[in-house]
């Protein structure tokens, strides 16, 4: 009879998936980064490895839309890059690992403070990483918390400023131990 009664109630509990959207075709590219605005705004950025330069392009749907044209916002993008939603202000943040003028590797910064509108040149931020595998932004909205792996399985961290700077300081949190990429978070308490 327990049994049964169980059964029932567990049943009772499961609710049915919700409906998947349709798929949205944006365009060409690779390891896209993506957030959502508080009007429902989709916004994606991702490098196209294949074009000449790689390009980083940005595109927008709106809620309920179907398509969006990309729009080349930084070129020479040589890793996947992170797109941010700074909640205070609505200002959206791409960092992403890419070459300066002088073709050096760095943390490349690209923001738009009108929802995507209009985006500022690409500044490097931070030098001694070469990839991000994941990035946050700090809890005042004036860094974002990078990490990344090095081929060695060498797990590193770095704050990057949103504001005027380079930062060098690399911050080494020790060797991996398993095949997952590393990931930053923040606690509730900042």
């Amino acid at each position: 009879m327990r049994w049964f009664v169980v059964c029932v109630v567990g049943a009772a509990c499961v609710a049915a998936p919700a409906a998947a959207e349709p798929v949205l075709e944006l365009g060409t590219g690779r390891q896209a980064s993506a957030v959502t605005d508080a009007a429902g705004t989709l916004h994606v950025v991702s490098r196209d490895p294949a074009a000449d330069r790689v390009p980083l392009r940005y595109c927008r749907v709106p809620a309920g839309g179907s398509a969006c044209t990309p729009l080349e916002i930084a070129r020479d993008a040589q890793w996947a890059p992170r797109l941010l939603l700074r909640p205070q202000d609505g200002m959206l943040i791409v960092v992403y690992p890419g070459l300066d003028a002088a073709s050096q590797l760095r943390t490349m910064l690209v923001l738009s403070p009108d929802g995507g509108t209009t985006w500022t040149g690409a500044t490097p931020i931070g030098a001694g990483l070469s990839e991000i595998d994941d990035a946050e932004l700090s809890p005042d909205g004036a860094f974002v918390d990078t990490v990344a792996s090095t081929a060695t399985g060498e797990v590193q961290f770095q704050r990057v400023p949103l504001a005027a700077g380079l930062e060098q300081r690399v911050v080494s949190l020790g060797v991996k131990k398993d095949l997952l990429a590393p990931r930053v978070t923040h606690l509730a308490d900042g």
